[in-house]
């Protein structure tokens, strides 16, 4: 009747960390940071769905609900939307959804706003990944790290690589990773190498985006790496990102030309896997440069797609390249830390985003800033993913309602 999933949890930086919520934890209570003044229903976004109903102190996130990409999907968001609110009583006075005007959830956002005449909040996809954790833990402003696959950013870019000092009203954007062309747009997610010809293309070797780009044309044929090489000169149908999600399918693809997502998050979880068969005691990181430009704070991926190819090229086993690459996030992580923390006025450091499901990179984060006396966050409750969107996406909503009514008053 309700169409639950099984749920699935794993432990990591030892702790329980919730990677689907369904059967036997859905729509089990969460305790809001802050009373709701007005009932908020939050959709969530496209992939990994939930929706989240909030009301007094009390949040009722639904059950895994996938990716809202059919006229079935939606309508059984439709149907479990209107159970939960029979169930618990709850008439929806605001409305809170993703910024992209093309998710099915944003769509019937706005249709219920209009039919039901009740405000709506429009949040930015990191901005709520970000929120869900710091809720989590009753922590009002953090440094955030939101690493995925993809988000609509406020410029209008694809943002996944994110560093944000956030509050539950608003957030500042402290830098990211380097955008670059992600060819075919979606399709770059399905191709690995398509990321990787992309990143290479911004190194500084001429003589490796030719090398890798005959290797590709023996894999996949001349004309359709012609194509995507056009694209990603032109940038036709190549949106900008800094998707850290991406940058590891880029580096997935360099170690092994051949990966693939048949699945998501294939060759990201494949080069995790290979990494922790990586035996050497003392891994060194790939370089890479973080630059100030127009105030924030850029990491130069250019730098690490160049130092992971000239190791290749000495015999580096491919396991501790896998290895070398999780160590240089680390202390890309750590640097931008180290930078960022002088001119803020906390010491909490949260983490979120489809990425920081691997365990390996989360253990490695942890440990390191722990010792540095840093506060650590990361979610527990609600999954990593984009299935914790929904909770963020409500206290985002409430707590910019506080901050109106305290105008108002």
């Amino acid at each position: 009747h309700s169409s639950y999933d099984d749920s699935i949890v794993r432990i990591s930086t030892g702790a329980k960390r919730v990677v689907r919520r369904a059967r036997g934890l859905a729509p089990a209570q969460l305790r809001l940071p802050l009373r709701a003044r007005l009932s908020v229903l939050a959709l969530g976004g496209h992939l990994k769905n939930t929706f989240c109903l909030a009301y007094d102190l009390q949040a009722r996130v639904s059950q895994h609900m996938g990716n809202i990409s059919t006229i079935e999907r939606l309508e059984h968001l439709q149907n479990t939307l209107d159970l939960y609110c029979d169930l618990f009583k709850v008439k929806p006075e605001l409305l809170a959804c993703d910024l992209h005007p093309e998710y099915q959830t944003t769509l019937l956002a706005k249709e219920l706003a209009q039919k039901k005449e009740i405000d709506l909040v429009q949040v930015q996809h990191h901005h709520a990944h970000a929120v869900a954790v710091m809720a989590e833990h009753g922590i009002e402003e953090a440094l955030c790290f939101i690493f995925d696959g993809t988000g609509l950013g406020t410029d209008g870019n694809v943002w996944g690589g994110e560093f944000l000092n956030c509050s539950w009203q608003s957030f500042e954007r402290l830098g990211h990773l380097e955008y670059v062309r992600m060819p075919g747009g979606d399709l770059a997610s399905s191709t690995p190498w398509r990321m990787a010809l992309a990143h290479i293309s911004k190194s500084k070797k001429e003589s490796d985006y030719e090398s890798f780009t005959r290797e590709l044309e023996r894999l996949y044929g001349a004309k359709e790496i012609a194509g995507v090489r056009s694209q990603i000169e032109s940038g036709l149908n190549s949106p900008l990102t800094s998707s850290c999600g991406r940058l590891f399918d880029a580096v997935a693809a360099i170690i092994s030309p051949y990966s693939r997502n048949s699945y998501e998050g294939q060759a990201a979880q494949e080069l995790e896997a290979l990494a922790r068969t990586c035996s050497c005691k003392d891994v060194k990181p790939f370089l890479f440069a973080v630059e100030k430009r127009n105030g924030q704070l850029i990491v130069d991926t250019s730098s690490i797609v160049w130092s992971l190819n000239e190791s290749l090229k000495q015999n580096l086993p491919k396991e501790c390249a896998a290895r070398a690459f999780h160590e240089t996030l680390k202390q890309l992580i750590v640097a931008i830390v180290d930078a960022a923390l002088p001119t803020l006025s906390h010491r909490n450091i949260c983490f979120s985003g489809g990425v920081f499901q691997n365990t390996l990179l989360s253990s490695m984060v942890r440990d390191c800033l722990q010792k540095q006396g840093l506060k650590v966050f990361f979610p527990s409750l609600l999954p990593a993913n984009d299935g914790g969107l929904s909770f963020g996406q409500a206290v985002i909503a409430l707590a910019k309602l506080d901050l109106d009514w305290a105008h108002l008053s």
